[in-house]
């Protein structure tokens, strides 16, 4: 057990090192980002959106923030760029051993037997359980033990692992299985597993039968945190939230049939919670995002090494056309690895 011990520490070192390392290689090359904070200050005078804020993180550090229209820590409804938290937060019943990825659901909702006794933990989070988009019998008030009872009589639209399909019904019921191994409510185990580790402001609210997956409320601070975790390999400051090993299964596909479900963003595949963005010629994620319908556009560049969050409040056209404009930018101010 003591070697055991000596070898986690040892592994932890490595990885702070290793973070250290990359937040010198990263260090902006210019600043401010001040071509940035003027698109942001153009789309909203000319109205595009009401209001934007901007901000851009290394792995160690908040390297820049901009708001337009409206103060710089303004909470607002994230829609699917809520998804990263939620499958963070579930990601950490792995991390602690209390769950496995490979765990049949049914060990934690029974009424998920029959067709659907094949679907695993890793099929909620990474969407190709074959649950359909959508299903009646619950709304987003309905509490987590009786939706994913109503969800498990769906019939499904594809064989579990199978394809690809996008929606909130896989994660309503992985927060459901993680209220089962925690013995917690979803909000209070949300809050000690990584709310209040990393310090962040946020909370869910119900949304269209989709609150785990949609109704996530938050400022881009708190978002930066969050950006600065995976950038980090799942290191908060000196604590482990995650295992590298954790974080990359997230960034890693899914293995499905891919379909591509948002023509504004043109994806080339999906992890856990992570759209790719762009990828190397072995199909391996090098820009990964997590867009809202309502124009939240957080995305991390792993060659370059920076996360950065576009939060408007507006459609998913605007937020994508305002993020193409303000990416170069950004990308500018750094050396690719």
């Amino acid at each position: 057990q003591m070697q055991l011990t000596k070898r986690a520490a040892a592994g932890g070192a490595l990885a702070l090192a290793a973070s250290a390392a990359l937040a010198q290689r990263v260090t902006p090359t210019t600043s401010p980002f001040s071509e940035a904070a003027s698109v942001l200050d153009h789309v909203v005078a000319q109205g595009t959106v009401p209001w934007a804020v901007l901000l851009v993180t290394a792995p160690d550090r908040v390297l820049f923030t901009h708001a337009a229209g409206v103060e710089v820590g303004h909470v607002d409804v994230l829609r699917s760029a809520t998804k990263i938290a939620t499958v963070t937060a579930v990601m950490t019943l792995v991390q602690s051993g209390a769950a496995s990825l490979d765990d049949p659901v049914s060990r934690y909702v029974p009424a998920f037997r029959a067709d659907k006794g094949d679907i695993r933990l890793r099929h909620l989070l990474a969407m190709n359980s074959g649950l359909p988009f959508s299903w009646r019998g619950f709304s987003d008030d309905t509490p987590l033990a009786q939706a994913a009872d109503a969800i498990a009589a769906a019939p499904l639209a594809a064989r579990p692992g199978a394809r690809f399909i996008y929606g909130n019904l896989g994660l309503t019921v992985a927060g459901r299985v993680a209220e089962v191994v925690s013995g917690q409510e979803w909000d209070q185990f949300f809050r000690r597993t990584l709310a209040e580790p990393l310090g962040l402001n946020f909370a869910y609210g119900p949304l269209d039968m989709g609150r785990l997956g949609g109704g996530g409320r938050t400022d881009a601070e708190s978002y930066g945190k969050l950006l600065r975790l995976h950038l980090n390999g799942g290191l908060h400051e000196d604590r482990r939230i995650l295992s590298q090993h954790l974080v990359q299964e997230m960034q890693r596909s899914n293995g499905s049939v891919f379909v591509n479900p948002l023509v504004q963003i043109k994806p080339h595949g999906y992890g856990m919670g992570w759209w790719f963005d762009a990828v190397d010629a072995e199909g391996q994620a090098t820009v990964i995002s997590n867009p809202g319908a309502w124009g939240a556009y957080p995305w991390i560049d792993l060659r370059r090494g920076y996360g950065a969050f576009l939060f408007v409040r507006k459609r998913l056209d605007e937020g994508v056309a305002i993020q193409r404009e303000v990416q170069p930018i950004v990308e500018r101010a750094f050396r690719p690895r």
